[in-house]
Order: structure tokens, then C-alpha cells, then sequence
């Protein structure tokens, strides 16, 4: 299922904006989860990028789509886990047996509403290139999303606005309630 979604490793910001506009979601009521830490070093299982399941991955940040379906469900197209699975069953499986003398590395989670993000993201991509412009990891086959009317999406990643932010079992509560 994953595979009919445009899809590169390394820039979940953009697949995520691909993913919030595609029509298998249209009527879907949706949200954007932007996933990081005042640290800015969240630990992750389940990842492709690790070596396997059971081995943590560390991201500077993380996006991910929420979709209310019978409940609200996860697209992480980063994910060894099943795309559309349910969001407590994500959060368990990807973030629980991680932690406890490891609190700096706990994640937080910021919302917002899918039709925000898509109409207000805005990446040229330099936050992947080296000070030389070489690619840190491959780019997309598609075009930058350029938007003039946008926002820096690293306003997104920044978790100190408390506000705003969920922590981990903040987030487990709102997933699950219906």
C-alpha cells in the first residue's frame, strides 16, 4: 500500500505533504504530526532506516500523518510498521520500552491541521546539503515545494511552545479518544 505514495527516503516533511493531499485521504479528517524535542534528538524503533526492527533510530525531527478512520490511524511511510495502523498501536510499538534514563530523548508532538500544513509549507531543501551544497541524502525526483506564502516548516519542529506541544502520554490520550 505504501508503495502508491510518492515517497523518498530522508525527507518526511515533503512525503507527508504528498501524502495529506492524496485522494485516497480526501475525505478523511487528517492532521500533521510534527515529532522532535527541545534536544532535538527523538529515539525511534521500527524505522527502515535502522538496521532492524528491535534497533533505535535517532531523528532530529519526524513527520508523520494522522488519519481519523474507525479511529486515528498513522502513515509513516519511515516506518517497518504496517502504513494505517492505529495510532496507539504506532505510538507503543515506535516510542515504549525506550526510555527511562533516557528522558532527554522522549518525543513530543505538534498537530496541526493537514490543510495548514499543506498550504503553508515551504522547503528549498538547503537543510539537506553540507556547507560544500552536497546532498546529505538524496533528494526527491520531484520539484522543491516552493510557496510564497509560507512559513519555515522548522517553526514546526520547535517543541519549547508548551501550548502547543503533546507529550508522549498527552498524545496517547487524544489518539484514543474517540
Amino acid at each position: 500500500m505504501a508503495s502508491e505514495f510518492l515517497y523518498c527516503s530522508s525527507f518526511c516533511e515533503e512525503n507527508v505533504w504528498q501524502l495529506a493531499q492524496h485522494e485516497e485521504f480526501a475525505d478523511d479528517e487528517k492532521r500533521v504530526v510534527f515529532i522532535s524535542n527541545p534536544g532535538r534528538v527523538c529515539i525511534f524503533r521500527n524505522q527502515q532506516a535502522a538496521p532492524n526492527a528491535e534497533s533505535t533510530m535517532a531523528w532530529d525531527y519526524h513527520v508523520i500523518l494522522l488519519v481519523h478512520r474507525d479511529g486515528w490511524r498513522v502513515w509513516d511511510l519511515d516506518s517497518r510498521l504496517p502504513q494505517g495502523i492505529a495510532a496507539s498501536k504506532y505510538l507503543s510499538e515506535t516510542f515504549e520500552r525506550l526510555f527511562g534514563e533516557f528522558q532527554r530523548f522522549m518525543p513530543q508532538f505538534r498537530m496541526l491541521q493537514s490543510q495548514e500544513y499543506t498550504s503553508r509549507f515551504h522547503s528549498d531543501r538547503s537543510h539537506m546539503q553540507d556547507e560544500n551544497g552536497e546532498w546529505l541524502a538524496p533528494p526527491p525526483s520531484w520539484d522543491p515545494i516552493t510557496n510564497p506564502a509560507a512559513i519555515s516548516f522548522f517553526k514546526w519542529t520547535e517543541m519549547d511552545d508548551n501550548d502547543e506541544v503533546l507529550s508522549l502520554d498527552k498524545m496517547k490520550e487524544f489518539v484514543n479518544q474517540e
